[in-house]
Parts: structure tokens; C-alpha cells; sequence
């Protein structure tokens, strides 16, 4: 019974293995090269150049080239979270517990906060690859569920994988809530998106997507017992509005749990308060592009914009293959979610870290994954020049260049 329930697991492990690693390792090396050669460069403008030969400390040097160039922006507040927690870092009240907890439980084995949310994602990337490409084989096929595995891994900002940030385990959960589903388990699927409600706000996301293809499937069935399968997706909506409750009870935010518009009210109250930026329509953030073009932006915005454009474009053609509803919704919802936020400081891009919210539009990699099954001289030419990009983002992001 053991064998044949691990059987198809080690059979998916086998499977993405070797292109995980080759990956992984890949930009290890990548980001240990330029902490060697250039430096990695800190929040606040420090250059940190480690030394080669290495000449003092190995624990040091070690940190220098394997931790210190991932630490940046969003990685600084998960870190601080885990140290002080939410009520002496209110800042930190917009993002979910669910990364910072783990960090502290990884911590108290490694030792170390940082080390411990990198080992954090690595095996969160790694449970998502597995079970992506497991999904999307049991959906398409084996092939597809391959190439789809290897356009996550390679596509140019996949790097935001591999950092301290929590869109790993994030997106693990959403593409395991969304097979659950495919098999009609839904109190699973209800699990499932409990825990990536807890790790970021797009877990909401989950609960209308999946709610949607349940009805639907219970209007098939005509039976009595189908729509009671459905009360596990409730499970979705208890962390936002449980740490809403518990940020109005600590006085950090002002909106009542209950109000219609929560937990949105309240987190579009944080961003306005602590982050410079609040929730507008779509329209209004392309108003703001308008404005940041006819200013004369600069070289982070129009990264910014490529991204989020392409990515826009590509989330929007991958509903061609999005043959489930669920799927389709939650891309269509996590589009709007994405274009509906603008940051007010006339300095900074409209549009800044779109790309990274965009990123979790997990349709995406199965389009391009179905593309390459299909369309084999797109092959190498996806490889060159996606690694080459995603070489170069990283660049940016260790040197403190671009703000993903």
C-alpha cells in the first residue's frame, strides 16, 4: 500500500530532478561569481565583496557568497518579522504569517533566520515542481507536465523562487489546492488553500476560483452529498480574517473584520499607511504609467513594464488552455488584483513589483509548457535565452539594481 502510494512520487522526483538542481546550483554559483567579482549590494547602498581566495572566516565568507546576495527588500521585513514580530514591526502587517513562521521553526534547527528561510524555499520549490509536473501530466500529459516544469524554473525572473521570499510555498499550495480540486476533493482543496491563505493575500483568490468549479461540477452530479462537499473551501477564508481580527484587536488597523469590503479595506489601509501606495482601478494604474513615461522613467520602470505587460499578455492567452474553471477565474481575478495598486510616490514606478505579484499566475508555465511540448525548434531557443535573461535579472536584483 506504502509502495503504491510512493511510487508516483518518486517517479515525478525522478523526473524534475535533475533540471531542479541544474537550476538551483546554477544560481548559487551565479550569485556566489558576483559576490566574488563585483560584490552584492545591500538596501542602503553597502558593497559587500567577498574575498577569493577566502582569507579569514569560512562561516563568513560562506555567508558572503550563499545568503548575503539574496537578502533584499521583502526579505529584510520577513526577517525582521521572525525577530520582533508583527507589533513591533507594523510595517510587516502586509504580509501573512505563514513565511515568517516557518523561517522561525526552520530557525530553531539551522540556527540561522536567514539560512533558514533559504532551506525554507528551496524545499518549498522543490514540492512545487514536483507536483506541478504531477498536475499538469494527470491534466495533458507527462510531456507536458516536463516542459512545464522546465519553463517555471527557467523563465527569466524565476530567480524570485529561489530568493527569501514566499512565492515558493505560496504557489506550492495554490497548484496543490487546484489538483485536489481536479480530483473533486475538496475538503483537501480546502486544506490546501487554507495554507496559501496564510502565506499571502492572493490566497483569498482561491476561494471564488474553486467555488466556481465546484458548483459547477455539483450541478452535473444533481446529488444532495456533492453540495456538501463544498463546505471545506470555507477553510480559505479563515486566516485573512482571522489576522484581521488579530491586527484590529492589537489596534493596527482601523476597519472592523467584519466589514463588507475586509480584509481589503484593511490591507489597502496598511499600504496607505506604512508602504506609500493604495488600491485604485486598473484604469487609474495605467493613467500612472502614462505619467511616469512622459516624465522620463527610468531603466527599473521599464523592466517593470515589459514584465508586467508580458506577463499580462501570456496569463491572458494561457486561458486557452485553462480547460477547468478554476483555473481560468483565478487567473482572471490575480490579473486584476495585480493591475489594482499603484505606488503614490511620484519617484517610484506605478507598476513596481507587479512582475513579482504576476509571477504566482501559474496557467502561465503551463502555456508555455504546452507551447514547447508542441512547437520543438522553440526549444532551444527558450533555453538560451531565458536562462541569459534570468541570469541577468538576478544580476539586478544581487546588485540592488531592480526592484522585483
Amino acid at each position: 500500500m506504502l509502495r503504491r502510494v510512493l511510487e508516483p512520487w518518486w517517479a515525478a522526483l525522478r523526473a524534475v530532478w535533475w533540471p531542479f538542481l541544474l537550476v538551483r546550483l546554477g544560481l548559487v554559483i551565479w550569485a556566489a561569481f558576483l559576490a566574488v567579482a563585483v560584490g552584492s549590494v545591500d538596501d542602503y547602498g553597502k558593497v559587500t565583496r567577498a574575498e577569493w581566495p577566502p582569507t579569514g572566516s569560512w562561516g563568513v565568507w560562506s555567508e558572503q557568497v550563499l545568503l548575503l546576495p539574496w537578502l533584499h527588500y521583502d526579505a529584510h521585513h520577513y526577517l525582521k518579522i521572525v525577530a520582533e514580530g508583527f507589533l513591533r514591526h507594523p510595517a510587516g502587517t502586509v504580509f501573512y504569517p505563514g513565511y515568517p513562521l516557518s523561517i522561525r521553526m526552520a530557525a530553531q534547527a539551522i540556527g540561522h533566520p536567514l539560512a533558514a528561510a533559504m532551506v525554507v524555499n528551496l524545499i518549498a520549490h522543490l514540492g512545487l515542481v514536483v507536483c506541478l509536473y504531477r498536475y499538469v501530466g494527470e491534466e495533458f500529459s507527462p510531456d507536458v507536465g516536463r516542459w512545464t516544469v522546465v519553463a517555471l524554473l527557467t523563465f527569466p525572473l524565476a530567480f524570485l523562487f529561489a530568493a527569501p521570499y514566499s512565492e515558493a510555498p505560496f504557489l506550492l499550495f495554490v497548484v496543490l489546492a487546484f489538483w485536489a480540486g481536479r480530483r473533486r476533493k475538496w475538503l483537501e482543496a480546502g486544506i490546501y488553500g487554507f495554507f496559501a491563505a496564510v502565506f499571502r493575500q492572493p490566497g483569498l483568490l482561491l476561494f471564488p476560483a474553486l467555488v466556481v468549479e465546484w458548483f459547477l461540477w455539483a450541478l452535473r452530479e444533481r446529488r444532495w452529498r456533492t453540495w456538501l462537499s463544498g463546505l471545506g473551501l470555507g477553510l480559505i477564508l479563515l486566516p485573512p480574517y482571522a489576522f484581521a481580527f488579530y491586527l484590529y484587536a492589537h489596534n493596527l488597523v482601523e476597519t472592523f473584520p467584519l466589514h463588507p469590503g475586509s480584509p481589503f479595506l484593511w490591507v489597502g489601509e496598511i499600504e496607505t499607511r506604512f508602504w506609500d501606495s493604495q488600491f485604485v482601478m486598473p484604469w487609474t494604474t495605467v493613467e500612472g504609467i502614462a505619467r511616469q513615461i512622459t516624465r522620463g522613467a527610468g531603466g527599473p520602470f521599464w523592466i517593470d513594464l515589459l514584465w508586467t505587460g508580458s506577463l499580462t499578455v501570456l496569463a491572458l492567452a494561457a486561458l486557452k488552455v485553462c480547460y477547468r474553471p478554476g483555473p481560468a477565474v483565478y487567473t482572471l481575478l490575480m490579473l486584476a488584483a495585480s493591475w489594482s495598486k499603484v505606488v503614490l510616490r511620484p519617484s517610484a514606478s506605478p507598476i513596481e513589483s507587479f512582475p513579482r505579484h504576476m509571477m504566482v499566475i501559474f496557467p502561465v508555465y503551463l502555456l508555455l509548457g504546452w507551447v514547447l511540448k508542441h512547437r520543438p525548434w522553440l526549444r532551444p531557443v527558450w533555453l538560451v535565452l531565458s536562462s541569459l535573461l534570468l541570469l541577468f535579472h538576478s544580476a539586478l536584483f544581487i546588485r540592488n539594481a531592480w526592484i522585483p
